[in-house]
């Protein structure tokens, strides 16, 4: 079996062809529908590859590490808007900073990126009501989620990997997004066609442009304004996430039949 996250370019000629024309591959799992259709066109010439799609997954919130609640800087009576992930190019750093300026009397709260990642966007960054938590251990950010009133994946079309080595916007499926979607939280998200293969708009989230950010400021507002559908979005996310999206379930799933294959 064989899984891969984008197109590789990082390997020496010919290893990666080799691979999939091994006559013992059972399976080759891709991330995204968007990467199952280009992985076979760049190697049409092999034949229909058994090729399994298995979005990227989180594990349902441990209880006892969601019972340890820490404390947010800003004002307790803000509405609370989270983003937690790295602070690479294409990530939409720049829109939520862009947000938190039309949006003044929102906190935005930013967890997660390397030192120097945080420093680029916090130091030249003009407004007081974003703060930036830096890098947190997997285990501290159960913690996290419950304290946000909506979050954000603001990602671009096209996203970059560290360093810019990669670019991998067409075929990414983010791991927070699916945490975000554990804690039943009610999700803003880029309208992208590759997050589409996990979200719809107003049934597990909000969907919005990512080059429009004031339908992100009105999504934003009508979130916070409105409790009963911030539970409905974030109810209906976690209860998809139980049913499809779990690392125990992804597991079985690429791993089904393997037995009975040649």
């Amino acid at each position: 079996m064989y899984e891969v996250h984008q197109l590789r370019q990082d390997l020496p000629a010919g290893t990666e062809e080799a691979l999939l024309s091994h006559p013992r591959l059972a399976r080759v799992v891709v991330v995204t529908h968007a990467l199952a259709h280009d992985l076979q066109g760049a190697y049409e010439h092999l034949g229909t590859l058994p090729i399994h799609v298995a979005p990227d997954c989180a594990d349902p919130p441990d209880p006892d590490a969601a019972a340890v609640i820490p404390m947010l800087t800003g004002r307790p009576d803000a509405p609370k808007i989270g983003y937690v992930g790295h602070l690479y190019d294409g990530r939409g750093i720049d829109l939520i900073l862009d947000l938190a300026g039309r949006l003044p009397g929102f906190d935005f709260h930013l967890v997660g990126g390397t030192p120097e990642d945080r420093a680029r966007w916090e130091d030249p960054c003009p407004h007081p009501n974003v703060h930036f938590h830096g890098h947190q251990p997997p285990s501290a950010l159960h913690g996290d989620f419950p304290l946000f009133d909506v979050v954000l994946a603001p990602h671009r079309p096209k996203v970059y990997t560290w360093g810019r080595l990669d670019e991998i916007g067409r075929w990414t499926s983010p791991m927070k997004l699916f945490e975000y979607m554990a804690h039943g939280r009610a999700i803003v998200a880029s309208d992208l066609p590759v997050l589409r293969e996990v979200l719809q708009d107003r049934v597990n989230c909000l969907l919005r442009p990512s080059d429009a950010p004031q339908a992100w400021v009105d999504a934003l507002v009508e979130l916070t304004a409105d409790r009963t559908l911030r539970r409905t979005l974030g109810d209906e996310a976690r209860r998809q996430f139980l049913e499809l999206y779990t690392w125990r379930r992804r597991a079985d799933l690429v791993l089904a039949d393997l037995g009975h294959t040649r």
